[in-house]
């Protein structure tokens, strides 16, 4: 027996240093899969930032200054202080107090501004250059993302196919690789637009709407045909019309979905809808006298009630419902704005997730078309093709925005929606404290307005 148990310590013993010898080996193997990645990954980032100086010394001779410096910003932002890209700007090594540092030669910088003389055509040959690079940097990342998936390592992978798709969105390899999916009608979504489907799919699941027994006293003064009533969750609507339950499920899924993105409790809210003017109008005197010209619109947007003129088509109705209820929690959460871009583009976003159109949001002036976000990417699109990119600073300072500044703010608010959702509760806290949106985009997310362009416009464009 003792003879048997020395050979098992023997075998126990054997197989043990055996298991951590390939512990080890597997280690090895690791490491060399890693520094063979890093060695491409290397070799593929200083290509395409080559690549960008090269595009930027063709602008700069076209006087195409500003497209000269973006080029060379993001040539840097693959291989900082690339030798080529910082001479362009106009630096050079100097020693200073015996450590050589980059120092800026004003002679040599590059100017901020364009020239005068830069015309239309030549803007549009440069844009095709640009295209043309950036669809062949794309492919180079999508190289280096096949290198990854050889050596096993997945999550490099999947951010070199992220890279990519940033150069080229309309390139399926980079789609796929980055965890895109094609929907039933063959569109393509974001790992983060499927997860928000998901979302508003299972919002939309209200609980069944129960009719109201007694209305409030003030019911009978304001709705002359009689009014009815009925309540889903913390969700009460009441007043005229045949859809009092469709009201409830989508006023019901927008308090759920603004407390999963804005934080705190959904609550609760109660919905007044009228089937007729004359019917918000009284509805406007007896729940608020003394407002003069509220009644001249369609909503009555309140913390814990809302009023809402319906429109003829049902569509429409159900738009004008999510949207009123949308603002009022927003403004719960972050206060009346000064500066109205977040509440319009949150209430714009969710309404299009909830009804699958947008035709309430407000904006100054006249609409130039339909106002749907179909038309709004297409119009963002041609503003940014022509290389005017929107600046979000005014964008976010504007007090009585007009459409073109309302299309931005709808799209970056979808943006932080999407991509920064964490920082979100901090930012309306922010907000209310102090109504100043600069400051409180850098509370959340450690980044002015400035800083947040490039890193939209990337997302925008990869969509």
């Amino acid at each position: 027996m003792f003879k048997h148990s020395h050979i098992s310590l023997r075998l126990v013993t054997a197989v043990t240093v055996a298991a951590a010898m390939l512990a080890c080996l597997s280690m090895i193997h690791a490491e060399d899969e890693e520094s063979e990645f890093a060695q491409q990954a290397d070799k593929t980032r200083h290509a395409v930032a080559t690549a960008h100086v090269s595009l930027s010394k063709s602008a700069r001779k076209l006087g195409m200054n500003v497209a000269a410096r973006a080029e060379l910003d993001a040539a840097l932002e693959l291989v900082p202080e690339f030798d080529d890209a910082m001479s362009e700007l106009g630096y050079r090594r100097k020693k200073v107090d015996g450590e050589e540092k980059w120092v800026l030669d004003e002679r040599k910088a590059l100017p901020a501004h364009d020239a005068d003389n830069v015309t239309a055509a030549q803007r549009k040959r440069h844009a095709e250059s640009r295209e043309k690079m950036r669809k062949a940097a794309a492919l180079e990342f999508i190289k280096l993302a096949k290198t990854a998936q050889r050596l096993g390592l997945a999550p490099h992978s999947r951010a070199s196919f992220e890279v990519a798709l940033r150069y080229d969105a309309m390139n399926d390899d980079a789609r796929s690789g980055a965890g895109w999916q094609k929907d039933e009608q063959g569109v393509w979504t974001s790992p983060n637009e499927t997860a928000e489907r998901a979302a508003t799919a299972k919002a939309l699941e209200t609980p069944e709407a129960k009719a109201i027994d007694a209305l409030p006293d003030w019911c009978a003064r304001v709705f002359a045909q009689g009014a009815w009533g009925v309540k889903a969750g913390g969700v009460s609507v009441l007043g005229t019309g045949a859809a009092h339950n469709d009201h409830a499920k989508h006023a019901c899924a927008t308090l759920a979905l603004v407390a999963g993105l804005l934080g705190g409790e959904a609550g609760e809210l109660r919905v007044v809808v009228c089937a007729t003017k004359a019917d918000f109008i009284k509805y406007c005197e007896v729940r608020h006298p003394g407002t003069p010209g509220l009644a001249e619109g369609w909503m009555v947007v309140e913390s814990t009630e809302i009023g809402v003129l319906l429109a003829e088509a049902s569509e429409e109705a159900a738009e004008r419902v999510v949207y009123a209820a949308a603002l009022s929690q927003v403004r719960r959460r972050c206060g009346v704005a000064r500066h109205p871009w977040f509440e319009l583009g949150f209430a714009g976003n969710l309404t299009r997730r909830l009804t699958g159109r947008v035709g309430c949001v407000e904006f100054s002036g006249d609409t130039t078309g339909p106002k749907e976000p179909g038309r709004w990417k297409r119009e963002l699109r041609m503003l940014l093709d022509s290389g005017e990119e929107p600046d979000l600073g005014n964008v976010i300072a504007d007090r009585d925005p007009t459409e073109p500044r309302v299309i931005v703010a709808y799209f970056f608010v979808q943006y932080l929606c999407r991509e920064r959702a964490a920082g979100l509760p901090d930012f309306c806290a922010a907000l209310k404290s102090d109504g100043d949106s600069e400051g409180a985009l850098n509370q959340a997310w450690q980044s002015d307005a400035a800083a947040m362009q490039q890193s939209f416009l990337d997302w925008f464009n990869a969509g």
